[in-house]
């Protein structure tokens, strides 16, 4: 009797722990085995602040501060889509990307557009990339690409590559 009052001094006393985003679902028996629990992990939706950029690869010579570390430029904001998955939409950006979680990483279909320059025999496609690593639910390591190419007899000093990543953390203003 004594260890179960014990036990349950123990639980209550439990609290104050932080929220790493997973869920335990319980257990499930069946034909009296028990399969274990569940845990599933979802991040907070929101608006996403990026801090500490860095570029592994700049050959574009893009301007650092507009992809961002303060501002507008430097948030993401992460939605829950319908039918699963999430929807990364960068502040600087014009498009969202469709992504999926697996387990704390959130993979971003890559989005590609593709430019015939007037004039000269250049076709551009620029495809972009993003990306997110979780550590719980409101602290990530993001990560985002860039990689333009030419097809054509104008390409000269066209092609390049970005790659650039950043802690993100959720804006607590927002939620």
């Amino acid at each position: 009797m004594r260890y179960l009052l014990i036990l349950g001094l123990l639980s209550a006393c439990s609290g104050g722990e932080k929220d790493t985003g997973i869920e335990e679902t319980g257990t499930e028996e069946t034909g009296g085995s028990e399969t274990g629990l569940v845990e599933v992990f979802a991040p907070s939706t929101g608006t996403w602040k990026l801090s500490g950029v860095t570029y592994e690869s700049n050959t574009c010579e893009i301007d650092e501060v507009a992809v961002g570390e303060d501002g507008e430029e430097g948030t993401w904001v992460l939605t829950a889509a319908e039918g699963g998955g999430y929807t990364l939409s960068p502040a600087s950006f014009l498009a969202s990307f469709n992504c999926s979680l697996e387990g704390q990483e959130l993979f971003c279909d890559t989005l590609s557009f593709e430019e015939a320059l007037q004039d000269v025999n250049a076709t551009v496609t620029q495809a972009f990339s993003m990306g997110m690593v979780f550590s719980d639910t409101s602290t990530a390591q993001g990560s985002w690409g860039l990689n333009k190419t030419c097809a054509g007899t104008d390409c000269d000093g066209v092609a390049c590559e970005v790659l650039g990543t950043a802690a993100v953390s959720l804006d607590a203003s927002e939620s």
